[in-house]
């Protein structure tokens, strides 16, 4: 019995390694508050259940599962015909924030220090509207703060502080 699962196993993880198409794609990443773009190549597994980094590229799986990007949330919509993905990760104490449009990834940066921030809920409230909660910082007393991302125009989202506020 156990060499008849080990058999069948192996044959899955055979089977799932021949079926994965590894192609090359380009992700967009905001270098500044400007908004100006650089294109890097980013390796991409077809089917990649695992998040986004925090520079919105595709990270291969990490043989410590502790260490992967999970993807929280997918938020899908259409602007103008073209398909466009809100896309939630995190990571063991970072979290991410991705626009994808086909094979371009934005992060959606809500302060210049991205590091000093952890997004802790994405929620929808309207086709192109979210509400995003951030906790800045470590502990009780480090601020949060709930914006309203409208991605009405997604080349151009806007921002909107809604509340902030100190857990204690």
């Amino acid at each position: 019995m156990k060499s008849t699962t080990f058999i069948l196993s192996t044959l899955i993880v055979i089977q799932t390694l021949l079926a994965i198409d590894t192609r090359v794609t380009t992700a967009t990443i905001s270098t500044n508050s400007t908004q100006s773009k650089s294109h890097q190549p980013v390796a991409t597994l077809a089917n990649q259940p695992n998040g986004r980094n925090d520079a919105c590229k595709s990270v291969p799986p990490d043989r410590d599962p502790e260490q992967n990007w999970e993807m929280k949330k997918t938020f899908d919509f259409v602007d103008r015909g073209k398909s466009y993905k809100l896309v939630y990760s995190a990571h063991v104490d970072s979290t991410s924030l991705c626009l994808v449009e086909g094979k371009t990834a934005t992060p959606i940066v809500f302060k210049k220090d991205v590091y000093s921030y952890f997004v802790s809920k994405v929620e929808r409230v309207g086709a192109k509207l979210f509400t995003v909660q951030i906790h800045e910082g470590n502990g009780p007393d480090a601020p949060n703060t709930k914006y309203q991302l409208d991605l009405e125009q997604p080349k151009n989202p806007k921002i909107k502080v809604l509340k902030r506020w100190i857990m204690k």
